[in-house]
């Protein structure tokens, strides 16, 4: 926070280029950022977080670690390209590279996990609370056993005996697979369009980047933002989604996270594209820039159609499932056991 505070104040503070985007740009985000870094502060201080708790805090958190880290080291790599030499925007682009090294460590060791067999727990913040919720479910699995044991003697004497005629035994899963595709978080088709997604995104990042000169500046930063962030943020869920590496984070909500995040992204690479194709020179990069933005917010449109056709929308709450095949048992041997003889 502090580093963040200096790289602010460095830029700032300056008398020089006080017009130029590339450093308003910069204020912008390390200001913002120190606002969100002091509320999480505030929030974990007084315990406010307890008064929410339909928040996923703890995932709040990180993501907002990760979009923060990527748009300092991008907002410090603009600064350090385009300091003319002026020895407080090169300060103020040093101090954004250091903050950027500390965040990464901070998302390293703040955020590591352990996962269970049963569940998978965040251990910095949730370490107490999921071994408290580890052992009630201990408890309840217990009594589960116990009510079985007074009901079914003979079947728990010999609890293969009820399974033998109907349940097949399952292979046991690879552990050394890494690619996980298809999944029942990832298809083949959607794992398809991820990829182009990535491409294309990568594709309009570059050609931006390419420009060496801007008929508005503050529409191609704005594109260059959106399509640098839908390529960096699409190939990290990618790589989780398609390995077991997303079964090793605490959490539980991808379908509701995929789907989100592929509408919000599209929805921002067309409002970019729209508004660098307003703003542009009418070149031949800066159309194709143009073009390769649009078809890349198409591909995300596409993903969230297909994901809609094959999953429905993951907001709504599940209708009641039916009763597991234990409870079937129970409920069938309870109602033979009461029937008149």
């Amino acid at each position: 926070m502090v580093t963040l505070l200096i790289a602010f104040l460095c830029v700032h503070c300056s008398s020089k280029l006080t017009d130029h985007d590339a450093f308003r740009y910069f204020e912008v985000v390390t200001l913002w950022f120190l606002f969100a870094i002091l509320f999480f502060f505030l929030l974990y201080m007084f315990r406010l977080q307890a008064r929410l708790p339909c928040i996923y805090w703890a995932l709040t958190e990180f993501f907002h670690y990760v979009l923060g880290t990527i748009l300092v080291f991008i907002a410090s790599i603009i600064v350090a390209v385009k300091n003319h030499n002026i020895s407080s925007y090169v300060a103020g682009s040093v101090f954004g590279f250091i903050t950027t090294f500390l965040l990464v460590i901070s998302l390293l060791t703040s955020n590591k996990v352990v996962c269970g067999s049963q569940q998978t727990s965040i251990s910095v913040r949730h370490g107490s609370s999921a071994r408290a919720v580890s052992e009630l479910e201990r408890e309840r699995e217990k009594q589960r056993e116990r009510q079985k044991a007074r009901r079914f003697p003979a079947a728990m004497a010999n609890p293969d005996a009820v399974y033998n005629s109907t349940t097949t035994t399952e292979s046991q899963p690879n552990l050394r697979r890494w690619f996980m595709v298809p999944s029942t978080d990832l298809d083949f088709m959607r794992f398809c369009v991820k990829v182009v997604e990535v491409l294309l995104s990568f594709v309009a990042f570059v050609l931006e980047e390419v420009l060496s000169s801007c008929g508005s500046c503050s529409a191609l930063y704005f594109f260059e933002f959106v399509s640098c962030t839908a390529f960096l943020f699409t190939l990290l869920l990618l790589i989780l989604l398609s390995t077991p590496l997303h079964q090793k984070v605490g959490i539980s909500c991808w379908p509701k996270l995929d789907f989100g995040y592929s509408l919000v992204i599209s929805v921002f690479l067309i409002i970019a594209s729209i508004t660098f194709a307003a703003g542009n020179n009418g070149s031949e990069v800066e159309s194709a820039t143009v073009a390769f933005g649009f078809l890349a917010s198409f591909a995300f449109l596409a993903d969230v159609i297909i994901f809609y056709k094959t999953k429905g929308f993951p907001f709504l709450r599940p209708v009641n499932q039916p009763p597991p095949e234990a409870e079937k048992l129970n409920a069938n041997g309870t109602n033979g056991a009461n029937a008149p003889n």
